[in-house]
């Protein structure tokens, strides 16, 4: 991501906080299925399938493909859903909630989170928002 972002290998404060953010609200089945669709994973996928551990990466596998895929991921969270959103992990789900709706958040309403928690037909990461009568509204 930092040579797609123009970083090339520095160290970019901003650019982290978004990876973790990313990482942070996905289940390792999906991110696992996000690095699966990178060139630069496909070309090491039969010595990861054989177990090879340690398996080197090289920037020679890394194609437009795989940056295309990492500009649109980075499209999906941009820095304004980083700065502004709280993750709720109550794993299999996510929830992503404006920080000024996480301090209003009462016991009842996290109960209500752990209820949608388990409810398979909601996509992650799962948008909540407390109206203006205090409830929890799902997106």
């Amino acid at each position: 991501m930092s040579k797609v972002g123009g970083y090339e290998y520095e160290l970019n404060e901003e650019l982290a906080k978004r990876i973790n953010f990313i990482i942070s609200s996905l289940t390792e089945n999906e991110l696992s299925d996000i690095t699966h669709l990178f060139n630069i994973w496909k070309s090491k996928e039969q010595e990861i399938v054989d177990g090879k551990k340690h398996v080197d990466l090289h920037e020679y596998d890394f194609n437009e493909c795989d940056e295309e895929l990492i500009k649109d991921i980075l499209s999906i969270y941009p820095m304004k859903l980083v700065d502004y959103y709280k993750i709720i992990d109550k794993n299999p789900k996510y929830f992503l909630i404006h920080v000024n709706d996480y301090d209003k958040l009462s016991e009842e309403l996290h109960g209500v989170i752990d209820v949608l928690a388990t409810k398979d037909d909601l996509i992650n990461p799962v948008y909540l928002t407390i109206s203006e009568t205090g409830g929890l509204l799902v997106d």
